[in-house]
């Protein structure tokens, strides 16, 4: 998550902006007929909302201030809301803009892409189950996504960026007083926004309903109240206003032929909706009142190509509106005290005396308090305080994770706030594979997955798995952490799996066998941090093996049982169309006719990625080794290759022997098609491959001379469902296929 550190500037730039405007104030009073601060009105500013052309916002106020116009109010919808409130909070409009050019806006509103964030336990949520959104259970009830979009990421970034306001619950005690607008979903009402988290509220501001989740705050269940109010005079008249300079953006439409899809369906009524609520605001106005309307075009909420030139629109329009602003210019000197007197809203660091929570949810104080490590008797250390939430985030169990500061006279008590996410304490996954070669040779497997988190005060979790298809499945399993947090686990399981095997003559399938096995596992483990995992354990099974296709005999039966050792690390930002990190495993299974294995048997299974990108181009770098590192019998036993990615241009798991390795250089780039506003971005990917591994049966014939070299185009979407993949493979040897994938293919 992207967090701007920003205490030291956001204090300072007011100061040092007032000593310059000092400079030389005497003889420029002379020259300007100006307004003194005894006698001035008050102002307050509207900011309507829109799409990203709203960051016309950045240079109205930028030429405010260079007009030396007093701002005592902002009120702002969306992301009039969002700029107002950050430059009330203390950022200067050159900082906005700054911020929102160094976000990655489609990193910010990618929901998969909280992964780096999370914990190692609940990264391993999506090995499997690809389809994005969970489905929770709560009191009997299907709890399913508020919103297609997180606002996760969106929520700590305005944290970071309103640090230096944090312990301000009155929205009139900052630099310069806010109010923001949204809708409560539980009343219909309209509310303004006038005190409590600042962050929570901006937020609120800019939660488009359906796009973005409701937030809480308090009873309230808020979105954005752009809607009914996208140009809130009546807020500003009501606090006291006696001028409003109101800021008039055009609202994005679209023409007949934009409107061609579900989602554009409701982007114009949502459209509509925005241009009735800006009417009822510019009625409002009066002969005091003063209307700027940029020329900028409206465009989707994270297009922010276009920044410069909506920032320099509304700039221009403020400059062409300086006769009617004239009358409220401060003198230099009394503006350069306003500026000042701002400055000194922002209270200074506070020994934090005290340490509360206000835990909103079912996980136990204990293992939320271990995180928080703020000494008390010490002023707030930020940095710390930022790793502590960030770590309570990760356990993945909930929707906010928040903070205030609550001064007394002898000292401050910080209070730590959590909320439950209603979909994460009982939740079901979902998954589905197909791999199919277009050429009659098809695998499809659909998954799901229970979860049930939380069933002691150390975080238990029961989860069993369901899979049906050309793999079937049935198991569960319970995960027991045997401290607060976290690092040490126990996890018991019980199941039994089916899959395929199949011999192949050329590109074709000779005979096929089912092999199911049946096994109970013993395993304890050690978690680094958010990004490792040690394991070990025993496991005893036996299994059998019948023949699907080819020659008819009796089933085999085999037994199983040994112990394992394993290493995992994991970095990666997202599983299904990765960016960055690294992921690596390395596991050891040991089969001992000591714990009722028919023979002693050694297998070594490694793998490794790493994901590096420069724009939206992406390069991977990876390998998969399997060996068996003694001779064993039974079909149960063999490893096997080939397949997208594993070798393209051969049928997939088509290659077998003792030992398999396959190294792959894959490339793709990324093309967006933008279907709601903006905001629900449905990349395509176009890209290649380089592969290069085969099988072998004896170590002494791996080499470079004996590998088969393989290659494949692809073109590739994120989808609901997980990565969609239609891909054309060729391997030496003239193996050539067609592929349609959904799923993870190495």
């Amino acid at each position: 998550m992207n967090i701007c550190i920003r205490r030291t500037v956001g204090r300072l730039w007011p100061i040092v902006f007032g000593l310059v405007f000092m400079c030389g104030s005497a003889a420029a009073d002379d020259e300007l007929p100006t307004t003194t601060a005894a006698d001035r009105p008050k102002v307050a500013l509207v900011l309507s909302g829109g799409g990203a052309h709203a960051v016309a916002h950045l240079g109205v106020l930028k030429e405010l201030e260079t007009q030396r116009i007093p701002i005592d109010l902002i009120v702002g919808s969306g992301l009039g809301g969002l700029i107002g409130g950050l430059h009330a909070a203390g950022m200067a409009p050159n900082e906005i803009g700054a911020l929102i050019q160094s976000t990655d806006w489609i990193e910010i509103f990618d929901p998969g892409s909280d992964r780096q964030n999370m914990s190692f336990r609940r990264k391993q949520d999506d090995q499997d189950f690809l389809i994005k959104y969970r489905v929770g259970i709560q009191d009997g009830q299907k709890q399913g996504p508020t919103g297609l979009v997180s606002t996760g990421k969106l929520a700590w970034l305005l944290a970071g960026a309103t640090l230096d306001a944090k312990d301000i619950d009155d929205f009139d005690q900052l630099p310069v007083a806010f109010r923001g607008v949204a809708l409560d979903m539980l009343t219909g009402e309209e509310v303004d926004l006038a005190s409590g988290s600042l962050d929570q509220a901006i937020l609120a501001t800019v939660a488009d309903p359906g796009t973005f989740p409701p937030v809480a705050m308090g009873d309230r269940l808020l979105i954005s109240g752009g809607l009914v109010n996208n140009l809130p005079v009546d807020i500003a008249k009501e606090w006291g206003a006696d001028v409003v300079i109101a800021i008039d953006l055009p609202v994005h439409q679209l023409d007949a032929a934009g409107v061609n899809t579900v989602f554009a369906v409701l982007d114009q009524v949502g459209n509509m909706l925005l241009e009735k609520s800006m009417a009822r605001g510019l009625a409002l106005l009066d002969d005091s009142d003063i209307l700027i309307a940029p020329d900028a075009e409206p465009v989707g909420e994270q297009d922010f190509a276009g920044l410069v030139a909506a920032a320099i629109a509304g700039q221009e329009a403020t400059q062409a509106a300086a006769p009617r602003l004239a009358h409220l210019s401060l003198g230099e000197a009394a503006y350069a005290q306003f500026v000042a007197d701002k400055a000194l809203k922002l209270a200074e660091d506070t020994v934090i005396v005290a340490i509360d929570l206000e835990n909103q949810s079912k996980v136990s104080d204990g293992l939320i308090n271990v995180h928080v490590t703020q000494k008390l008797g010490q002023p707030l250390d930020l940095k710390r305080l930022e790793k502590d939430l960030r770590e309570i985030f990760a356990m993945g169990l909930f929707s906010t994770v928040d903070y205030t500061v609550d001064r007394g006279p002898d000292g401050a008590t910080l209070k730590i706030v959590v909320i439950e996410d209603r979909a994460r304490e009982k939740f079901w996954r979902f998954g589905l594979n197909v791999e199919d070669d277009l050429d009659g040779n098809s695998a499809v497997s659909a998954a799901a997955s229970f979860t049930w988190t939380q069933l002691n005060s150390l975080g238990g979790e029961w989860r069993s798995v369901i899979r049906i298809g050309e793999r079937q499945q049935l198991s569960t399993q319970f995960y027991q952490p045997l401290d607060q947090r976290g690092r040490w686990f126990v996890e018991p399981s019980i199941g039994y799996v089916e899959r395929n095997v199949n011999s192949f003559v050329g590109d074709e399938i000779q005979s096929q066998v089912r092999v199911t096995d049946y096994r109970a596992i013993l395993g304890v483990g050690r978690v680094l941090g958010n990004v490792a995992e040690v394991r070990a354990g025993l496991s005893r099974g036996s299994g059998e093996t019948t023949v699907n296709i080819g020659n008819p005999r009796p089933p085999l039966d085999f037994d199983t049982g040994g112990f394992f050792a394993s290493l995992r690390y994991d970095t990666i930002d997202n599983p299904f169309w990765p960016r960055f990190g690294t992921g690596a495993d390395i596991t050891w299974l040991a089969e001992r006719e000591s714990l009722g294995s028919e023979a002693d048997i050694d297998f070594l299974l490694t793998g490794f990625s790493t994901n590096h990108s420069w724009g939206p181009r992406t390069l991977i770098g990876a390998f998969d080794v399997q060996a068996q590192l003694n001779q064993a019998p039974g079909l149960q036993n063999l490893l096997l290759t080939g397949g997208f990615l594993n070798l393209s241009g051969f049928p997939r798991d088509s290659l077998s022997g003792r030992y398999t390795g396959v190294a792959r250089i894959i490339y793709y780039e990324r093309f967006g098609m933008k279907l709601l506003r903006g905001l629900l971005d449905t990349p395509l990917f176009l890209g290649a491959s380089l592969e290069l591994g085969n099988a072998w049966q004896d170590s002494s014939d791996i080499s470079f001379s004996n590998s088969l070299l393989a290659g494949s185009v692809f073109a590739g979407m994120d989808t609901i469902i997980g990565p969609v993949y239609l891909a054309g493979g060729y391997a030496e040897g003239g193996h050539s296929a067609l592929y349609l994938f959904i799923g993870r293919p190495f």
